[in-house]
């Protein structure tokens, strides 16, 4: 998962819980973060993920923040498929949950 900034849910939250629902790995929980903590765009592109998730508070790039999700350099990825999420559906737990585990699974290789 990717927001602005950087920003990005590591080992032991929710969100983490989520992917791994969906089958999916999570590179911040991989790199060491435990928590929440950010990626720079350099590990991301290092991690060459087949999905790449994105907040969808990161639309909106009025924000030197907000344009990091939009970097060119995450343009080129490979192989990443992008799936953009609204954040009210992993922030907290419930029935909406299921909706966010649906999109992930759909989005995996």
């Amino acid at each position: 998962m990717y927001a602005p900034n950087g920003y990005t849910a590591g080992a032991g939250t929710f969100t983490d819980e989520l992917l791994a629902r969906a089958g999916l790995r999570n590179i911040a929980a991989e790199t060491g973060i435990t928590g929440y903590g950010t990626l720079s765009v350099e590990q991301v592109l290092a991690a060459n993920p087949d999905v790449l998730v994105i907040d969808d508070s990161a639309r909106n790039h009025n924000s030197l923040a907000q344009r990091m999700t939009a970097h060119p350099a995450l343009a080129g990825l490979a192989r990443a498929h992008r799936v953009t999420i609204a954040s009210n559906r992993w922030l907290c737990a419930g029935p909406w949950s299921v909706d966010a585990v649906e999109l992930l699974a759909g989005a995996a290789p």
